[in-house]
């Protein structure tokens, strides 16, 4: 079962992952709602169960009320690749430096755990699969054992992040493949972790 971004926004924040504050809306009254509860500058987010949202006019950064009611009117109920928008998530816009990849999932060859490290975050990971492979960094887990602190340390160095973030980035990495775990899910991923000016 696939998930929609808010859903998996809840389970991550349970999980101890940092996740900007943020709501869902069905209409242009619940938008404004949620935007001036959180504030501006906000993103609006189409809730689909597809890629490329935001190439596709699906997620859009807005700045003051105006704003905010163009973009309700025209993401709730587009034809997303498809899909009717019934749902958005209104969420705050994290002024960001960086952008870091993140996922765990079932390696089928090898039957392991593989947890999954990326300093090219924010794009299409398959994309970077395919075209900068060593891009990635790739580390296998025994299951009877999991994720070690210096497992995780070692795949966030070796993805090229900044040092003074391993710290921060490996603990993520560890709470997301606790969540990948206990959930039973076959994959988990954050794409983008942003990082922020303060280096949060």
């Amino acid at each position: 079962m696939r998930l929609h971004e808010y859903q998996a926004k809840s389970i991550f924040s349970d999980g101890g992952i940092p996740i900007p504050p943020s709501g869902l809306a069905n209409s242009v009254e619940t938008v404004l709602e949620e935007t001036n509860r959180i504030g501006y500058p906000a993103v609006i987010k189409a809730q689909v169960h597809v890629g490329g949202r935001g190439k596709a006019g699906g997620i859009t950064l807005v700045q003051n009320d105006n704003e905010a009611e163009i973009a309700a009117n025209k993401i709730l109920g587009m034809d997303l690749k498809g899909y009717l928008v019934y749902e958005v998530l209104v969420e705050q816009a994290i002024d960001f430096v960086d952008e870091i990849y993140l996922g765990v999932t079932l390696d089928r060859s090898s039957g392991m755990p593989v947890a999954m490290v990326s300093s090219e975050g924010g794009i299409d990971i398959e994309q970077v699969a395919s075209s900068t492979p060593d891009a990635i960094s790739k580390t296998y887990v025994n299951p009877l054992l999991g994720l070690s602190d210096s497992q995780a340390k070692t795949a966030v160095l070796d993805a090229g992040i900044s040092p003074t973030l391993t710290d921060k980035v490996a603990n993520i990495l560890l709470s997301l493949y606790n969540i990948w775990e206990t959930s039973d899910a076959t994959e988990t991923e954050i794409n983008p972790l942003m990082v922020s000016k303060e280096g949060d």
